[in-house]
């Protein structure tokens, strides 16, 4: 009996693989999967996170014609569109224009219903699902990234709560959305400190180098990653014959370019693409420092784990950086330019007394960040009727 009573809740989200977005809800699912009746809908299926979703949520896909080839248009689309520079809208906006009437939406009625990222899955649920109450999540900067405006005004509308995932990304997007103000929460992304610590004690002896300084960064390669300023930084460190192996975890629409100018850099001995990993947790402990080059995060899932496994930091100025790093106290900010990178990453390869003095402050602060209070207030949003 006590299981019909359970709210019917749906998660959508782009898929499960190895982003920050997959991980806040696979974590989060952890924690409510016996609480509530869960349904995860996917864009794209095949995702390297599904196997963590607990085994009472139930995964279903989103049915989406073939002919309108979401996942690859998507891509191609990004290929082409360097929308962090230029002025056209975000290539999603233009997909739900030509192809959303083709998409049907889902039958069933939901007491939730929850947009787990900004874009298609927020189109979605706006228009295609049926629930009592629907939440908005962000967690990203859709206005560095052109969403525009105009064009994502209405389907936020159409939502109850529209959660933020940090203070400094709420105040960027109400220079935009200011009208959503009374709706807007900030909920940061939960991160499960005791699993990573552990996941990152599998070893690993592939790639490993120990005459050398070990960089890593961990992230999609979108050009929001800022991966250009990463391979112009590293141009930097091997002219000036720093020795150091840099690697670069993830996947995504930029491989192609960070390929071609990895060859044409010459940077073939220093930078090594291990592609998606489902545990990257051990990369980051064998580091001696972990960079976040990025134009924009909404929180930055990446560079919290690497605070938990206490790397030395250093990240580019992107707004909500200051919710995490301490200058000067556990990471260096530097500018986004290729020359302040390189020039951070030199400091820290050659003044080791600072990069232990980091890890120090790291480790002190572990255990403060609390997880708890942010799940308690995901709960309270869920069992709030508006």
């Amino acid at each position: 009996m006590m299981e019909h009573m359970k709210k019917n809740i749906v998660f959508f989200i782009d898929s499960l693989g190895c982003g920050g977005a997959e991980k806040s809800l696979v974590t989060l699912l952890s924690y409510i999967s016996k609480k509530y009746h869960i349904t995860v809908y996917a864009v794209v299926l095949g995702g390297l996170l599904e196997s963590d979703l607990p085994d009472e949520v139930e995964l279903k896909q989103v049915a989406i014609p073939k002919f309108s080839l979401y996942s690859r248009c998507k891509k191609k689309v990004s290929l082409i569109y360097n929308y962090l520079k230029g002025k056209r809208p975000n290539p999603v906006e233009s997909y739900w224009q030509h192809y959303s009437k083709f998409i049907p939406p889902i039958s069933e009625q939901f007491d939730i219903a929850i947009a787990y990222q900004q874009g298609f899955p927020t189109y979605f649920v706006a228009e295609k699902v049926k629930a009592n109450k629907k939440i908005a999540w962000i967690n990203a900067d859709i206005i560095r990234q052109n969403y525009t405006k105009q064009f994502n005004i209405k389907y936020y509308g159409c939502y109850n709560n529209i959660v933020c995932v940090s203070l400094n990304l709420k105040k960027i997007l109400l220079s935009d959305y200011a009208v959503f103000k009374e709706k807007m929460v900030v909920i940061n992304d939960i991160i499960p400190v005791e699993r990573i610590i552990e996941m990152s004690k599998v070893p690993i002896n592939k790639y490993k180098s120990s005459d050398c300084v070990n960089i890593v960064t961990v992230g999609r390669l979108t050009p929001v990653k800022g991966y250009d300023l990463a391979l112009k930084a590293a141009h930097i460190l091997r002219s000036q014959d720093v020795p150091f192996k840099w690697f670069f975890i993830g996947d995504g629409s930029e491989r192609y370019f960070i390929e071609e100018q990895i060859s044409k850099l010459q940077l073939e001995d220093n930078i090594i693409m291990t592609g998606t990993l489902s545990n990257p947790y051990p990369y980051i402990r064998m580091a001696n420092i972990y960079v976040q080059p990025s134009y924009s995060e909404g929180f930055g899932i990446a560079l919290r784990e690497a605070m938990i496994l206490c790397k030395p930091i250093v990240a580019t100025d992107f707004e909500v950086v200051h919710n995490l790093i301490s200058e000067n106290e556990n990471g260096l900010i530097c500018k986004k330019n290729a020359e302040a990178i390189a020039q951070s990453i030199d400091r820290l390869i050659n003044d080791v007394s600072l990069r232990k003095e980091f890890s120090k402050n790291l480790e002190k602060e572990l255990y403060t960040k609390g997880e708890d209070t942010e799940l308690n207030r995901i709960i309270e949003l869920i069992e709030t009727t508006h």
